[in-house]
């Protein structure tokens, strides 16, 4: 699945069902050379030099359900 933005730039979305991971690439999918954890662990930031280019997403129906969940007890 390939998503347009309002600025031209082209995102590559890819979601793993069966590992359940959800891939975000903010440039060509291309190998990162570094990745790191975010504080919400179970998403790494992937990056190539200094310029982020994709989030993987650990788990991501998982949070999807519990983002819902926190959502629905706030109304």
């Amino acid at each position: 699945m390939t998503t347009r933005l309002r600025s031209q730039r082209q995102v590559w979305i890819d979601y793993d069902q069966e590992a359940d991971v959800l891939y975000v690439s903010l440039k060509r999918p291309q190998k990162a050379t570094d990745t790191r954890e975010s504080a919400d662990k179970g998403v790494l930031l992937r990056y190539r030099g200094k310029e982020l280019v994709g989030v993987t997403v650990l788990n991501a129906s998982e949070r999807r359900r519990n983002r819902k969940r926190r959502a629905n007890r706030g109304r």
